[in-house]
């Protein structure tokens, strides 16, 4: 893929802001994770199973449940964001944490061409790295913590796919119910589906969202710091990677919302497919 900046594309002072719930910006949580349902199915019914796909219904019912919520994981960095929500005031702090540490990362890893940064949103959380750190956490989660480490991480995936994909559902219920849900839906995979008893379907559904959530806000004019800060450009660790011009978009309320439709339009057609049995 072409990466294209321009001088001034390094990151700002203050690191790139997050809206405030309610605000507008090109790709909010349920975009990308609707987008990361539309590709977790795709990918459960194309990909082999030893490179983590899915052979029954099931399976791919449970990978595409795992990428749509890996798929808002990357906004971890940011406080006011729908994966910052989901779990109430844990993930709350969780999100100021990982702000905090990718601030941390930019400002201790930059170039004296980098700018120093205040805020952490779309730096270490957006690269490949974090991509891949997450996709071996899932994978060693069963070995390090066992089961109970494995049913923690389907439970909380769960949840960040219900708020993502039912947002409005979910504002509406008091967030104990949506806790309450995540873990029934984690159990229940847990019970049903042995093939997430084993790490590569985890591993292979979680890295695949994130890598979701990164392309799609490379469709936005900031874009992303996809392989920072390990490949400097022009002198600087820290800087965008954007798809050409043509094909970014500005900031737009519409725009989400077309691609929201977009996305909802081809997951529920794979998944029509998939109940089918076709």
């Amino acid at each position: 893929m072409t990466h294209h900046t321009t001088p001034d594309q390094g990151f700002p002072v203050g690191g790139f802001p997050y809206p405030a719930e309610g605000e507008k910006t090109v790709v909010q949580g349920p975009t990308h994770a609707m987008s990361g349902a539309a590709a977790g199915l795709a990918l459960a019914t194309t990909l082999p199973a030893s490179w983590g796909g899915a052979t029954t219904t099931a399976e791919i019912l449970a990978y595409t449940g795992l990428t749509a919520g890996a798929a808002l994981l990357p906004d971890l960095d940011a406080p006011g964001s729908t994966v910052a929500r989901t779990f109430g005031p844990v993930t709350g702090l969780l999100a100021r944490a990982v702000a905090s540490v990718s601030v941390l990362v930019v400002n201790v890893t930059g170039t004296r061409k980098d700018a120093r940064i205040s805020g952490g949103h779309r730096t270490a959380t957006h690269t490949l790295w974090f991509a891949l750190l997450v996709g071996f956490l899932a994978w060693s989660i069963g070995g390090v913590f066992g089961d109970n480490g494995v049913v923690g991480m389907l439970v909380f995936f769960s949840g960040l796919a219900l708020r993502g994909l039912f947002p409005q559902w979910a504002k509406e219920k008091a967030g104990l119910v949506v806790v309450a849900v995540a873990v029934g839906l984690g159990v229940a995979a847990y019970e049903t589906v042995p093939a997430l008893h084993t790490p590569l379907m985890p591993a292979s559904a979680v890295t695949a969202g994130i890598l979701v959530h990164l392309v799609g806000d490379m469709l936005t004019k900031s874009g992303v710091p996809l392989t920072s800060p390990v490949i400097p450009r022009g002198g600087k660790r820290w800087w965008s990677w954007t798809l050409p011009g043509a094909v970014t978009i500005r900031t737009s309320g519409v725009w989400d919302q077309a691609l929201l439709l977009v996305f909802t339009g081809l997951a529920t057609w794979q998944l029509y497919l998939v109940l089918m049995g076709l």
